[in-house]
């Protein structure tokens, strides 16, 4: 993508509740602590583990121990997300990863060079990334 040279629209939503895919090997039951795995992409139970993210309470039983499986989320706060432009290089398993700013209007997973954009919800092909902007806590 390049920088923007005219008005964009641009589309964001607010989420307190969402379905996201259950790691293959876990069982959730109704009011799970959730995490979110930034190496996977997936969801799976709170417990011990580096670099995972608290993402919510199951609102269902789910149960994943055969394959990934979709589960409904209670994320415990609203969360604003912005849908964004991307240059290819973010996928579905960088969901809960951080991305950054390749111009005004992309996001990339190149941290070198870029500052950081936020925290990336979901990719879809056709919409985009999803992605929570972070503000620095200093």
């Amino acid at each position: 993508m390049a920088a923007l040279t005219g008005p964009r629209a641009q589309v964001i939503e607010r989420w307190t509740h969402r379905m996201f895919v259950l790691a293959a090997g876990q069982k959730a039951q109704k009011g799970s602590n959730l995490v979110g795995d930034p190496t996977t992409g997936r969801v799976r139970l709170a417990g011990p583990g580096t670099g995972r993210i608290s993402v919510g309470v199951s609102d269902e039983e789910v149960d994943a121990t055969a394959a990934e499986k979709s589960v409904s989320v209670d994320m415990g706060m609203e969360i604003e997300v912005r849908w964004l432009e991307q240059d290819g290089s973010i996928a579905d398993a960088n969901t809960f990863g951080t991305c950054y700013w390749a111009d005004d209007q992309t996001v990339t997973l190149t941290a070198t060079g870029n500052s950081v954009a936020g925290r990336i919800w979901q990719v879809d092909a056709a919409r985009g990334v999803a992605v929570q902007l972070l503000r620095p806590t200093t």
